[in-house]
């Protein structure tokens, strides 16, 4: 196993994984502890990834859905985008 050290603010439970001063959660300053963690390796997962497990299905049974996009001046990023920022 392989072990990995993150810093946890003591106020808001924080997670970074480098030490603050001022945590970026909550804005309390110096409330950041180290926490040694056990990284689990999975040969089927990226190493950090937080994510749920989908369903896979055949790319005709996916079904498209049209969104109103806000365009930025950007091109670029709304290319990037997918046409614009879509609503959260």
């Amino acid at each position: 196993m392989a072990f990995k050290k993150i810093f946890i603010c003591t106020q808001c439970a924080h997670e970074s994984p480098k030490w603050e001063g001022k945590c970026a959660g909550c804005g309390q300053w110096n409330t950041m502890i180290e926490e040694i963690i056990e990284r689990k390796k999975d040969k089927n997962v990226l190493s950090n990834a937080r994510y749920t497990k989908g369903e896979l299905k055949p790319l005709h049974e996916v079904k498209s859905v049209e969104t109103v996009r806000m365009y930025t001046p950007d091109g670029e990023l709304n290319r990037v985008l997918g046409g614009g920022i879509a609503p959260g």
